[in-house]
């Protein structure tokens, strides 16, 4: 005599289809894997187009609760979802250590940016380590794109104080050459009143209607 493997129901009239349930049972579970899958899947999208990555993991997170409720059913044949439901959640963690390493990554860049700003001592002479920090920046937004919007915004905001840092260097290097200019101004001068001096003392003060 069949017995459903759920609920133990058996009986000559108890009809066991797949995965050795009792019609009722097998309903209920089918409606559940439907549900749950839906929720899943819906909270993967939402992943996918958010720009928070606080936001990211909490979707992964609610994903990976409602596919779990499946656990329970994962060995059954066929499977109850496709992919099943622990296949489904070794995806997810893949995509949260994916999430955590792309961040940790963005912030080191960050991190060495901010490092090399802090401790540049006058913007002449540092424009080499400048430019760099700039590089390292590009490279951090690049990546932060379409991920955590705070760490975006952390990386425009130091990406503005590099071009504070360059506008000092343009304007130093500005005040340099015109103190340069001054001063060979400055260095000229006598000589060419000398030479008029001497010019003046050849001719004995004298002017040409003498």
């Amino acid at each position: 005599m069949s017995v459903c493997e759920r609920c133990g129901k058996q009986g000559l009239f108890v009809r066991i289809s797949k995965w050795n349930l009792c019609s009722s049972c097998r309903k209920e579970i089918e409606a559940l894997s439907e549900e749950r899958v839906r929720l899943c899947v819906a909270n993967l999208k939402a992943m996918e187009s958010s720009a928070s990555g606080e936001m990211r993991v909490r979707y992964l997170d609610r994903a990976a609760a409602a596919i779990s409720e499946l656990l329970p059913y994962d060995a059954f044949d066929p499977p109850v979802a496709t992919p099943r439901p622990s296949e489904r959640l070794q995806e997810i963690a893949r995509m949260k250590e994916s999430l955590a390493s792309e961040q940790t990554s963005i912030e080191t860049l960050l991190d060495r940016a901010d490092e090399i700003l802090s401790t540049l001592s006058t913007p002449l002479g540092s424009e080499t380590r400048i430019r760099y920090a700039l590089s390292l920046l590009d490279e951090a937004i690049q990546h932060a794109r379409g991920g955590d919007a705070n760490t975006l915004e952390r990386a425009y905001r130091t990406r503005s104080r590099v071009f504070e840092q360059l506008a000092a260097i343009d304007r130093s290097a500005a005040g340099i050459q015109s103190g340069l200019a001054f001063t060979r101004s400055g260095r000229r001068h006598p000589q060419e009143r000398a030479s008029v001096s001497s010019a003046d003392a050849s001719t004995g003060g004298s002017t040409p209607n003498e």
